[in-house]
């Protein structure tokens, strides 16, 4: 084949499809074409709620305090510590070229000490505890009165009305019936007072105290302040007895005492008869059916280790009760044979006496309640001053 005619034979077909008369146009579809107005087209958005996820609850915890602020550590540039010697060469140099200049020795003396004194507690000593005097009974039946004195006191005359008491042979104390022109108080400080129960009267000269009590003249002679003491407590211990012949004596064998009681009160002292043991408690009442008042109850307790002991204790818990209208004070004193310790007053709306007596091994407790007005001490004073240990 000719490639020339193909050429030109591709090259008609190629023209007869391009040109128009190649097609049939009849079989076209007639279209026109139609404007049609542009419509607004608004989207439809459908919201769906979505679940809200509830934020989780965070509990916040603060964090434990610090026991202490962090150490922060302060660094500083070594010349810093060089700068500060500086002026201290500088002087030393100065000074140094100063005394080779002049010549002069310069010596530098270290500063005196500084002496501080040492503040030193003052030392407290405290106040020794003064040593009981040891005491014994004195009774004058004839003069019906009774004392404490001390032991070292002796009866330097006694008659039938009078007496005088003194120590190293000097006369210290005297009794004697009061009588008329006896006493002069015209020079002296003149008081009233209580003695034994009994209203009397205190005259005080420049060496001498003279009461009058009882129908008594009681004198005593003041040579130093000590012995002011003494006599006070000599004062404080006065009994005036009365007359006890017709009085009933209780003998208890089981705890070896007597004491005396007036013959119309009532002694109530439980004993077996069988083993004729008495009972630890006995009781004298003026009044059996009333025993609130003018009642003394004695309870004993034997065969102790240390009576002594006992003793305090029973008068320190007694001393300490709730109801006294004035804390009581303590007398020491000597009874039966025995040594004792007695406490007196007001306590819950009656007057109180507690006595504790001990000798060797037995303790004996004497309880005793009267009327505010004491209208019976008198009668305790001389129960308790006939009461004695039989062993």
């Amino acid at each position: 084949m000719d490639p020339t005619s193909s050429e030109t034979t591709l090259g008609a077909s190629d023209s007869a499809r391009g040109s128009p008369e190649g097609f049939d146009t009849s079989h076209r579809p007639n279209l026109s074409v139609e404007e049609v107005p542009a419509q607004e087209i608004t989207p439809t958005v459908e919201v769906v709620p979505q679940p809200v996820a509830e934020a989780p609850v965070v509990e916040i915890v603060p964090p434990p305090p610090s026991s202490s602020s962090p150490n922060v550590m302060v660094k500083h540039h070594p010349l810093r510590k060089l700068l500060f010697l500086i002026p201290a060469v500088l002087l030393v140099a100065t000074i140094y070229f100063v005394a080779r200049v002049t010549g002069n020795n310069y010596t530098m003396r270290a500063p005196a000490p500084t002496i501080t004194p040492l503040v030193t507690e003052a030392l407290v000593v405290a106040a020794p505890t003064p040593t009981p005097v040891p005491t014994k009974l004195y009774k004058n039946i004839d003069l019906l009165v009774q004392m404490t004195i001390p032991e070292d006191y002796e009866v330097l005359d006694e008659k039938e009305n009078s007496v005088s008491i003194g120590e190293d042979n000097t006369e210290l104390l005297t009794i004697y019936p009061e009588k008329p022109g006896f006493t002069d108080f015209t020079e002296a400080e003149v008081e009233e007072i209580r003695v034994g129960g009994k209203d009397a009267v205190k005259a005080s000269f420049d060496d001498q105290w003279q009461i009058v009590v009882n129908e008594l003249i009681i004198n005593f002679f003041v040579d130093s302040p000590e012995k002011e003491e003494e006599f006070q407590k000599i004062i404080d211990s006065i009994i005036f007895l009365v007359d006890t012949s017709g009085w009933q004596t209780f003998e208890n064998t089981t705890f070896n005492y007597t004491i005396k009681y007036p013959s119309e009160w009532t002694l109530t002292a439980e004993k077996d008869e069988k083993e004729g043991i008495y009972a630890n408690k006995s009781e004298i009442s003026r009044d059996a059916s009333n025993k609130t008042v003018n009642n003394l109850v004695i309870q004993t307790s034997s065969n102790l280790t240390n009576a002594a002991l006992t003793a305090s204790e029973i008068i320190s818990s007694t001393r300490t009760l709730s109801g006294w209208s004035n804390p009581p004070k303590i007398e020491l004193k000597k009874l039966g044979g025995g040594d004792a310790q007695v406490i007196q007053g007001e306590l819950t709306g009656k007057w109180r006496a507690y006595v504790v007596i001990w000798y060797k091994n037995t303790v004996i407790q004497m309880t005793w309640d009267d009327n505010v007005d004491k209208g019976e001490q008198q009668v305790f004073d001389n129960m308790l001053a006939s009461f004695e240990f039989t062993n």
